[in-house]
């Protein structure tokens, strides 16, 4: 394959939790150009694309493919800000964000409290919206760090 037909792309390290309870560090592979909205991609779009697998470098630098149903919850560092890591660069879509304190009990008993950022207009801003939206993947800032957490394992959501 020749370099000009090769979409840039970055690395962004992370910590993979799978559903079966292991953890491990992955890099995804994020474009310069995000195609649902302006700005570059990040890991939430890469998390609730239509792609059944996702593309990683494993910490052995072996590249390979991990089925995004397999992935529980993806973890990345507090060093970007929740709007950056969502892609939240539009000033109009930045009218619509909305934070949530929540509380998720995941279907393994893990808990995981924090706050959601999510997008959402006026009549659709309650976290019953939020939760039942079509997207697999729901970001929680938590800990200094950010979360995208599957939501076919999550059991409950409490409003602390």
């Amino acid at each position: 394959m020749t370099e000009r037909y090769r979409v840039p792309k970055f690395r962004v390290r992370v910590d993979l939790h799978t559903v079966e309870g292991t953890t491990e560090q992955v890099a995804l592979f994020l474009s310069e150009r995000a195609q649902e909205h302006a700005g570059p991609e990040g890991p939430l779009d890469v998390l609730n694309a239509d792609d059944e697998f996702i593309v990683v470098e494993f910490e052995s630098g072996e590249v390979g493919l991990v089925r995004r149903g397999s992935v529980a919850m993806v973890t990345v560092s507090g060093e970007t800000s929740p709007q950056d890591a969502l892609s939240c660069s539009d000033p109009v879509l930045a009218d619509l964000f909305v934070e949530a304190k929540l509380k998720l009990v995941l279907g393994n008993g893990d808990e995981i409290e924090g706050v959601a950022h999510y997008e959402r207009p006026e009549q659709n801003r309650r976290v019953q919206d939020f939760m039942n939206g079509p997207e697999p993947f729901v970001p929680l800032t938590h800990d200094g760090r950010i979360s995208f957490v599957n939501k076919s394992c999550i059991a409950r959501v409490l409003l602390p």
